[in-house]
């Protein structure tokens, strides 16, 4: 007997040794057919299919003992399609088939189209022991798969021949093929890094993640090893809104996770929290020195009033005063500090020169001013007056400027009083042509 156990001890050593070094190290080391279940062609002697996969070989009420006819299979359901790459068949005590056959198919039953993917035949198996007790002492076969057809659901051991009408199944494993896993990809596209922001104020966290051979199945924001957005997310838009309470520095990450368990951690932002905002009130404020005492901030925030809950105007961190509208109205240039999104009512405007010259110039003895048949045909052409913008670049510019209207409109009226006195001139010289006329008309009637 002991000379029985050395050679078994033995035997399993060298089938190790070869596992070690074969084709089947690319196989996965997990059994995926442990607790699946099981269909069978026939069951006896109290057994059923579920012994083929209960990870349990010490009696033979853990294995599978068929009714012995012509044809005897064990069906396994793997739940989703697998490439299978190895298949062991541990057989109870001494009993073995002498021929059978490992299948598998994408249908369930005998209706099925069935691929052989390993077939046995004048079995010599190996012999195992797993605890050392009666039952335990087995013979198995480890089949490496090589089959092209080797991928399905269901997998299933195919006895035909009853030459050793003895045998049963006592377990069956299934190793599938593992395949190198790509990680994910993450990275957090809000906020911005260094980011101030008071306290108590909404920040909305979002990210990009992406898994070049499969899916993202959940994405959690950190504050270092804090999750956030607890439970993590398990859709996209990768978005979280986090409040965060207590001034200080934060260090925000985003983390991914794809489908096979691998992990991606983004870039880390840091979020600097201040003193949250108070109410500011209107009796004044007693902790302000003489000296300093100032309305404003120090960040970079802008200061916001409201009435009834409602902006009515603000001040932006460059100092531009923005009334009715969170942003410059029209196509504002970018040195404009004041922008008003309604009416301005005043009982007086003040506004000085700008760069052009006072148009005085028009009644300096050399100006020039357009004939009149000239304007006559500008005016027919470009349905407005020359130097005056026309609706079309006042549509463009976002509006025009009081100071610059100003100046134009006093040009054309200097330019009018102009062509007034022109014509003076001219109504005069007419009046005096006449009056020669009538003289000499006179004259001529006299005689």
């Amino acid at each position: 007997m002991v000379l029985r156990k050395l050679m078994v001890v033995a035997t399993m050593i060298t089938a190790t040794l070869c596992w070690q070094q074969d084709a089947r190290a690319q196989c996965g080391s997990t059994n995926i057919a442990v607790n699946k279940t099981v269909l069978t062609s026939s069951n006896a002697n109290g057994t059923t299919g579920a012994g083929v996969t209960d990870g349990l070989i010490t009696s033979p009420s853990t294995s599978w003992l068929p009714n012995y006819s012509s044809s005897n299979w064990a069906q396994i359901d793997l739940d989703s399609s697998r490439t299978v790459c190895r298949v062991v068949v541990k057989w109870g005590r001494w009993n073995a088939a002498s021929s059978f056959k490992i299948q598998m198919s994408n249908s369930s039953g005998t209706g099925a189209t069935w691929n052989d993917i390993a077939v046995v035949t004048n079995n010599n198996p190996e012999v195992g022991n797993e605890s050392g007790d009666y039952y335990t002492w087995f013979v198995y076969n480890d089949l490496n798969i090589t089959s092209t057809s080797n991928t399905g659901r269901y997998i299933r051991i195919l006895v035909e021949t009853l030459s050793n009408p003895n045998w049963y199944v006592a377990e069956m494993e299934v190793y599938k093929t593992t395949t190198t896993n790509s990680p994910p990809t993450v990275a957090l596209t809000n906020p911005t890094n260094t980011i101030t922001i008071p306290a108590n104020t909404p920040l909305q966290l979002k990210a990009n993640a992406t898994d070049p051979d499969g899916t993202i199945t959940e994405v959690g924001f950190y504050n270092g090893t804090t999750l956030l957005n607890d439970p993590p997310q398990t859709s996209a838009p990768w978005e979280h809104t986090w409040t965060p309470v207590t001034p200080g520095t934060y260090s925000i990450t985003a983390k991914a996770k794809d489908n096979n368990g691998a992990v991606a951690t983004s870039l880390a932002v840091t979020v600097n929290v201040t003193t949250a905002n108070v109410a500011w009130g209107i009796l004044g404020n007693s902790l302000a020195s003489t000296q300093t005492a100032f309305l404003g901030t120090t960040d970079t925030l802008p200061i916001i009033v409201k009435t009834n809950n409602v902006e009515r105007y603000r001040v932006t961190k460059e100092g531009k005063i923005l009334v009715g509208s969170t942003s410059l109205v029209g196509n504002a240039p970018a040195n404009t500090l004041l922008t008003v999104n309604g009416y301005i009512m005043a009982r007086g405007l003040k506004i000085t020169q700008s760069g052009s010259a006072w148009p005085d110039y028009v009644f300096n003895h050399d100006y020039r001013l357009m004939p009149l048949p000239d304007l006559k045909s500008f005016i027919k052409k470009y349905k407005h007056l020359p130097g005056v913008p026309s609706a079309k670049e006042i549509a463009a510019n976002g509006g025009v400027s009081v100071a610059e209207t100003q100046e134009i409109l006093l040009k054309k009226i200097e330019e009018l009083t102009l062509y007034l006195l022109q014509q003076r001139e001219e109504i005069e010289k007419l009046k005096k042509a006449v009056k020669n006329t009538t003289k000499k008309r006179n004259k001529v009637a006299k005689k």
